[in-house]
This record gives C-alpha cells, sequence and structure tokens, in this order.
C-alpha cells in the first residue's frame, strides 16, 4: 500500500537505513530481484523484504514469497557464471526470465574492456519473438505451445530485421532445435547481434542468458566462437543446478 510504503521510507530515514521502492504496481519478484541488483550495486551486504502493510500471513503472501526464493537461488547461482563470461567475451551478457509471451531482464553484468555499452536494465521487459532468449526457450516448448504465445504478441516490425511471420519464426524455432543455441539478428535494436541459450530447468522454458554484442564485433566467424562457449557455459549452469535437485 502507498501509505506503507511512505511510512517504511520515514521510518528507515529514521534509522540511517536506505529503503527501495519501486512503488505499488509492480509484482513483489520483480520488486525483489531490483532490490538485490541495486544492493549488490551500491555494496550492501543485506536486503530485507517488507511486505509493506500486508497484516496476516495468506496463500498467496507464502506463494509469493516461494517464487520469490526460487527465483533469487538461480539469479544467485547464475551470477558467477556470468560474471565469468562477460569477462572471458568483453561483451554485455544477460540472465532473463521468461513470463508469458515476454521476457524479463533480471541481470546483465557488462564488461570493463570496451566503452559501447547496451541500453538495456535490470526489469525491462520485451516480447519472446524478436529475442535471442525468447527463441532459446521457446525452442524448447511444442508448436501448439509457440504458437498461443505469439497469438498472445502484439507482433510488430522493430528493426527491418525483426520477424512478423509465424511460419518464418517456425523456421528459426526448427535451427535453434538443431544447433542448441539462438540467434538474434537485429530483429530487436539495429546495430545489435546476441547469441542465446536457455537452461534446463523447468523443461527449459524459463530461464535463458545470452551475449550481445554490436554488429561491428560479431561477424559469422565470432558467432562460431562464442555458439561454443555459450553451450559450455549452459552445460556448466545446468549441472550445478541438477546438483542442487
Amino acid at each position: 500500500r502507498p501509505a506503507a510504503i511512505e511510512q517504511l521510507q520515514i521510518n528507515g530515514e529514521k534509522q540511517g537505513v536506505e529503503v527501495f521502492s519501486m512503488g505499488d504496481k509492480n509484482s513483489p519478484v520483480d520488486i525483489a530481484k531490483a532490490a538485490i541488483e541495486h544492493a549488490r550495486k551500491n555494496d550492501f551486504n543485506i536486503v530485507i523484504l517488507d511486505t509493506a502493510g500486508r497484516l496476516h500471513v495468506d496463500e498467496d503472501m507464502m506463494a509469493e514469497l516461494v517464487s520469490i526464493k526460487e527465483q533469487v537461488d538461480v539469479a544467485q547461482m547464475a551470477r558467477p557464471h556470468l560474471k565469468h563470461l562477460a569477462a572471458r567475451v568483453k561483451e554485455t551478457v544477460h540472465f532473463v526470465e521468461r513470463d508469458g509471451s515476454e521476457v524479463i531482464y533480471i541481470d546483465k553484468v557488462d564488461p570493463y574492456d570496451h566503452s559501447i555499452r547496451m541500453t538495456s536494465h535490470i526489469g525491462s521487459r520485451m516480447p519472446f519473438y524478436r529475442s535471442g532468449v525468447g527463441k532459446a526457450m521457446a525452442a524448447n516448448m511444442s508448436d501448439p505451445e509457440i504458437r498461443t504465445l505469439w497469438e498472445n504478441c502484439t507482433i510488430e516490425r522493430r528493426t527491418a530485421y525483426t520477424i512478423t511471420n509465424l511460419d518464418e519464426f517456425m523456421d528459426e524455432i526448427a535451427e535453434v532445435r538443431r544447433k542448441g543455441y539462438a540467434l538474434d539478428n537485429e530483429e530487436n535494436e539495429a546495430g545489435v547481434r546476441c547469441i542465446a541459450a536457455a537452461l534446463s530447468l523447468d523443461g527449459g522454458s524459463r530461464y535463458a542468458f545470452s551475449i550481445s554484442v554490436p554488429i561491428s564485433r560479431m561477424d559469422n566467424d565470432r558467432i562460431r566462437e562464442l555458439s561454443g562457449i555459450v553451450l559450455a557455459v549452459k552445460a556448466e549452469m545446468d549441472a550445478e543446478l541438477e546438483g542442487r535437485s
């Protein structure tokens, strides 16, 4: 509730504790993940989640807490792999979660070696059909499931390369299933290509990661080089997740 959030901010100021808020229009899971990223960037060691006005424990609240824990655990597991990958390839790496027909950025690691930075940010969303990560996760779904996702999207041509025809998109999915990785060939942002793979957790349709590269550094030879690296990192994360189950 807005009044409860305001009260938290007042109390936090009195105690000298920073209160992170995204208002009352975002999901608890999105707020929790954004708060953890804010803490990480600002060198805070502890994040306390407050229910902000909810006066009793109920089934919906417990479901939200379980969802927060699951997603934070996966993101925390992935973080060291993402940092190592970004340092190795010297490019921006993203980690996403699928929410229906959209993908949500839940982590991002920028390299230190290039002055060009991607404009993406944690918490931002995009339709699955115009991203490499979306294709990578869709490839692990059945064709009818993919068609349902497609029908739930507003299909628009974001760039000259955006795929807006379902048959053409399904041809792309067939390639992803064959190769094990997906490409975004300037379909979401002109001048940027991405290579992506989905984690096997939850049937391979929930989490994925990608390397985003300016077109000037991403020719076909570079794609071949990065494809092997992406598949190796996917295997490492899959093995770690399997070991935790």
